[in-house]
């Protein structure tokens, strides 16, 4: 309704899991630590109509939502499979030592449109701590050579900006795209400014 593209993490790289996301109007579909070729290949399969994929036919959210991006109208124009499987945007992400070892194999696959590392889980796998900074220098050979990698492949990286004033470095890096911030915590933002001006407002009537 407001022309924003939603993208759907979804748990795990699950068939069934993708049909839900896509069926319910997602437009880009991220699956968490994929770590090979194999794994790639099922999750772009997932998220596309055969002949290129394997995603059965249950799109409720675009049928609803009309024709305008190749929906279903109920005027007769008819649900356009090949347009749903241009459109949709496959994201892999690479976040542990077995993935960045076969980084190349996993950007290579067909289908996968773009590359969301992820750090966090990355930092686990490979030193057995959460590293919360993206411009430590221990991620910085592993993020260099995805985006190299991906960008040599002729596909997009997206990066995570943790923390918020590391937007610079993760351009720097080569990121196309940036993650800035998380829905969590801009609920828990506004729940507490809300109830600070709650709070004043009721202080200034008790004359506190």
């Amino acid at each position: 309704a407001n022309d924003v593209a939603p993208v759907v993490r979804v748990p795990s790289n699950d068939e069934g899991w993708v049909a839900r996301v896509l069926d319910g109007g997602a437009c880009g579909v991220i699956c968490p630590n994929v770590e090979d070729g194999a794994a790639a290949h099922r999750f772009a399969a997932a998220c596309r109509y055969p002949p290129e994929g394997v995603r059965g036919f249950g799109p409720v959210r675009p049928t609803l939502r009309g024709a305008s991006g190749g929906g279903y109208s109920g005027s007769g124009e008819g649900f356009s499979t090949s347009w749903q499987n241009e459109a949709v945007m496959v994201i892999a992400q690479i976040e542990s030592v077995t993935g960045l070892e076969n980084a190349e194999d996993i950007i290579g696959t067909d289908g996968i449109d773009a590359i969301f590392p992820g750090p966090l889980d990355y930092g686990l796998s490979a030193f057995g701590e959460v590293i919360p900074d993206i411009r430590d220098q221990r991620l910085e050979e592993p993020l260099r050579r995805i985006v190299d990698l991906a960008h040599r492949a002729g596909k997009v990286v997206g990066l995570a900006v943790m923390p918020y004033d590391a937007i610079d470095y993760a351009l720097e890096l080569g990121a196309d795209w940036v993650q800035v911030g998380v829905d969590l915590a801009w609920m828990t933002a506004s729940a507490r400014q809300t109830m600070a001006l709650a709070r004043e407002a009721i202080g200034a009537r008790l004359g506190r």
